[in-house]
């Protein structure tokens, strides 16, 4: 009986968890349905507000905010960029906004709204060309900016008007070259680096085992000062419509004041930002300069009694506030009107367009953290030049190079695409040294006059650490096998045998490189050497030398690219863009892991500390095709 009821007891308990197992089942079921009902809300919701069309009123002017990065990189679809928070921030996009914005009867103008700058020399400056070309149309455009540098400045001086505040400056501080040689430091902790490298201005290593300038080091640099001062100088003379003389003082005066700005004529306004819509509307003509009843007093006026005055004053307050307010669309929004307009590249023949942005080096690239990986660009090379949809491949190159094996391996999937279909080279800020190893090949080059290229040198060796090791009382036992088993070794220094084997090494690196060279460009080895040597040229310099075939932006090598494909100039094209960008949430998150902690590091640490991070990403390469110097625009 007892062990009846017992039983008993239990089936009732077990019913009793059985019942609650169930209860929270269903909740959690219910729970479930509720965030996926929650989540394709949102979703659907996020979907609706980033993909729909804004409505574009009459008289509206386009609204860039210059604010952030702005890149030459693969767009994302609308609704990516914008969880992204990067719409309308890569070249392609603002380039169209401003072709599409010339013929669009509703844009009477442009604001470019100065907040923080960073773009990329050639984005500028394919931006910048674009608006040239807008002002053509009769349209204007404007700038407003609270205060601007050296680079902002030549990008916002195209403008009809600039505008800042009373309290704004213009900071103009030339431009400077500080090499940083560590020389001394390694003799005083006993570190000895040992380099060997090709080609007299192939300067690079000399940082660590001079402790000055070599001549031909300090003729690079100067060359590069110049060219860059004196290009400057005159963009900014012809946008200003000012002599080239004035543009000079402005930077040797240095700092500007608001005031100091608008004697100078560096800008045109001294507002705020409160006032921008009132007096753009006015620039357009949309509201007269001054409002009925804000004439100038008569003298009948003057002799009005004070209730009369009351009332003019208490009709002005009422027609300011009766003034239409300026209609105004944003970058963002605006590139998803669609307008046909030529050279948009949506539709037609598909043309894949390839961004090799970075440091080459071996492995996988990534494009966020601006790395070109042989092993994905050989991939993709030869993916596109087998894809029967493509029918010809634009590589867009912003790179000093990086290491030369894996420069010369995409060099060879460059060559093996360029034999299945056309491959054109378009060179961004950069293409030197292992930027210009992988261009060789290419059915043609083309470069802006202020692009960076060739470079064409090798260099190579590693640190000794055998004083630091002594100074610290640390001793190394060293066993091996092999006469040459520690050449790479940071332990000791090279024996007469070691160096001699190295600089063959090196040696004939540079002359495979040389040989690369001449057979992309169908030159002579002795021509090719007689302009390499590690020498840089400026695009504009290249084309003399047989470097570069033409001059230009993106626009000319899609239209070199179309002419070896024999497809009408009047055509337009769809391009493909490469590589495809990461899901917009991974992106969020990497940023969030990679973010640096604040710190008060001054700049000059920090520019070293990014040259560090650079060799880090380059420590599994031997031998360097590489232009390591960093061309800082503030």
């Amino acid at each position: 009986m007892q062990r009846f009821r017992r039983q008993r007891i239990w089936g009732r308990i077990w019913s009793k968890i059985v019942k609650i197992f169930r209860i929270i089942k269903n909740i959690f079921l219910i729970l479930l349905l509720i965030g996926f009902i929650v989540y394709a809300g949102v979703a659907g919701w996020l979907y609706w507000e980033f993909s729909r069309l804004p409505k574009i009123k009459q008289k509206s002017v386009l609204v860039m905010d210059i604010d952030g990065f702005f890149r030459d990189r693969p767009s994302m679809d609308a609704v990516s960029e914008r969880i992204a928070g990067e719409f309308g921030k890569t070249r392609h996009v603002m380039v169209s906004n401003i072709r599409k914005a010339a013929k669009d009867p509703r844009i009477l103008g442009i604001l470019l709204d100065f907040k923080s700058y960073y773009m990329d020399s050639m984005t500028r400056d394919e931006v910048r060309a674009e608006l040239l070309k807008f002002k053509e149309t009769g349209k204007k455009v404007f700038a407003f900016t609270e205060s601007t540098g050296l680079w902002s400045y030549l990008f916002m001086s195209v403008a009809d008007k600039i505008y800042m505040p009373p309290s704004g400056e213009a900071y103009f501080p030339g431009f400077r070259v500080e090499v940083p040689f560590f020389k001394n430091m390694f003799d005083l902790i006993g570190v000895k680096p040992e380099f060997v490298y090709i080609g007299k201005y192939k300067t690079a290593p000399q940082v660590f085992t001079l402790d000055r300038l070599s001549d031909a080091y300090r003729e690079v640099l100067t060359d590069m000062l110049d060219n860059y001062y004196q290009y400057y100088v005159a963009e900014i003379a012809a946008a200003r419509h000012v002599s080239e003389d004035v543009v000079k003082q402005w930077v040797d005066d240095g700092i500007h004041s608001g005031e100091d700005a608008l004697k100078a004529g560096i800008v045109d306004g001294l507002i705020y930002k409160s006032q921008l819509e009132r007096t753009i509307q006015v620039e357009l003509g949309l509201l007269k300069e001054e409002t009925e009843g804000q004439s100038a007093e008569t003298a009948d006026t003057k002799q009005a009694d004070s209730e009369t005055k009351e009332a003019e004053k208490s009709d002005d307050q009422e027609n300011e506030k009766e003034e239409p307010e300026l209609n105004k669309v944003s970058n963002g929004q605006y590139a998803r009107i669609d307008i046909t307009v030529p050279n948009l590249y949506k539709n037609g023949d598909k043309i894949a367009v390839i961004y090799a942005q970075g440091s080459i080096t071996s492995g996988k690239s990534d494009l966020e953290n601006e790395i070109i990986g042989s092993d994905s660009m050989v991939e993709l090379l030869a993916t596109l030049a087998d894809d029967e949809d493509i029918k010809g491949i634009l590589l867009r190159i912003d790179s000093g190079g990086g290491g030369a094996r894996a420069s010369d391996l995409i060099r060879n999937a460059v060559y093996e695409a360029n034999q299945k279909k056309p491959v054109v080279i378009s060179m961004s800020g950069a293409a030197a040294s292992g930027g210009y190893m992988i261009s060789a090949p290419a059915a043609s080059i083309v470069a802006y006059p202020m692009t960076i290229t060739g470079s064409i040198g090798i260099f190579g060796g590693k640190f000794s650490m055998q004083g630091l090791l002594d100074l610290i009382r640390i001793n190394i036992e060293t066993l091996q096998r092999g006469q040459h088993a520690g050449i790479f070794s940071g332990v000791s220094a090279w024996t007469e045998d070691e160096a001699a084997l190295f600089r063959k090494y090196i040696q004939q690196g540079y002359d495979k490189f040389l040989q690369c060279v001449a057979d992309g460009r169908g030159m002579s080895v002795e021509a090719v050497d007689a302009v390499a040597q590690g020498r840089i040229w400026f695009g504009k310099q290249a084309i003399d030398l047989g470097l570069v075939d033409k001059l230009g932006g993106f626009d000319t090598a899609i239209a070199v690219l179309k002419e070896k494909l024999e497809i009408p100039a009047d055509k337009d094209v769809k391009i493909v863009e490469y590589p495809k960008m990461e899901n917009p949430f991974e992106q969020l998150l990497k940023r969030i892991r990679q973010a640096p902690v604040s710190t008060s590091i001054p700049e000059e640490l920090q520019r070293i500390q990014q040259v560090l991070e650079e060799l880090a990403r380059l420590q599994n390469e031997t031998l360097f095709a590489w232009f390591p110097y960093q061309i800082v625009e503030q």
